[in-house]
């Protein structure tokens, strides 16, 4: 079932919640989108660039014309902390869904800088600590009684990734460690919400892992830049191939909506085309409880050292 487009088919309504996506103007991330305000969820689109989501509100609004009420964006670039600080300060007392998309295949190299590794932030560290802020709504809405969702867009990349735990650059395979790390995080923080007390007619936060599969999307803007003349013409020439065994948006956000609303999921595990799938990483990492932590407490360091490293007040 993993290679085989699935269609989820939501069995209830959002009305009355609140759902943020990262990196929402555009592929999976628009999609997503599309389907919850269809649902009835108020949906932040946060975004680095305000024209681009300005027009992603316009194409939502072709598919729902009587829910420009429930559309709304708030800029964020998951890149930068004090971004990620000031983003959760504008956000309304209430949150229910939260969406970690936004993500970066690689980024040119004038921009890699000093500290962590530019790609592991922008898809990780930032959403870490977004997820870290904005934890305590999503378990009030849990303790509502509502299925509150943490939903950590990774890839299959993870499973040949490993965490470099020496140094903060992380640069060797940004991407597939950013998307390990996603998950483990993921995996972690359930460990620790399932630990806490709850009276029996609260949820639990759930947090939930997938991979969309491969769509193509903008995602794969930066990632011919450095390419030589030769690998460009091979890279355009590779186009119409791709796109015959890619999945669209729409297929890819399947998993997606399923894991923000579905009620046959479960936090802590990982979902490819709506059904759920093994991870892996190299020697076995998202099974491994102790490396699960590790991460955990070495994204708090890196959080603090990126804080510092950009001047970030609070």
């Amino acid at each position: 079932g993993y290679y085989f487009d699935s269609k989820f088919t939501p069995e209830r309504r959002l009305d009355g919640r609140v759902s943020v996506v990262t990196g929402a103007n555009s592929g999976v991330g628009l999609a997503t989108s599309v389907a919850l305000v269809g649902l009835g969820s108020q949906v932040i689109l946060a975004c680095r660039n305000e024209e681009k989501a300005k027009a992603a509100i316009q194409h939502i609004l072709t598919h729902h014309p009587s829910s420009s009420h429930l559309v709304t964006y708030l800029p964020l670039d998951t890149s930068s902390l004090s971004s990620v600080i000031s983003f959760t300060s504008a956000l309304p007392p209430k949150l229910d869904i939260l969406i970690n998309n936004a993500g970066v295949v690689k980024v040119p190299e004038e921009e890699e800088g000093d500290g962590v590794c530019p790609v592991f932030k922008t898809n990780f560290l930032g959403h870490f600590l977004l997820t870290n802020l904005v934890i305590g709504k999503l378990k009030e809405s849990a303790r509502s009684g509502f299925s509150a969702r943490v939903v950590n867009v990774s890839s299959g990349r993870h499973a040949d990734a490993t965490i470099s735990w020496e140094g903060t650059r992380l640069s060797a395979d940004a991407y597939g460690q950013s998307k390990l790390a996603q998950i483990m995080a993921g995996k972690h923080l359930q460990k620790m919400i399932n630990e806490e007390p709850s009276a029996l007619w609260e949820e639990r936060v759930q947090v939930i892992s997938i991979t969309p599969g491969f769509v193509m999307t903008n995602i794969l803007s930066n990632f011919r830049q450095d390419f030589s003349w030769f690998k460009t013409i091979i890279f355009y020439l590779m186009i119409p191939i791709m796109h015959y065994f890619s999945r669209t948006p729409t297929a890819g956000a399947q998993v997606m909506i399923m894991a923000a609303v579905g009620d046959n999921v479960e936090g802590g595990k990982y979902y490819s085309n709506c059904y759920e799938k093994p991870t892996i990483g190299q020697n076995d990492m998202t099974n491994n409880e102790k490396e699960c932590q590790k991460l955990w407490e070495m994204s708090e360091r890196l959080v603090e050292e990126e804080k510092k490293r950009e001047g970030v007040k609070e």
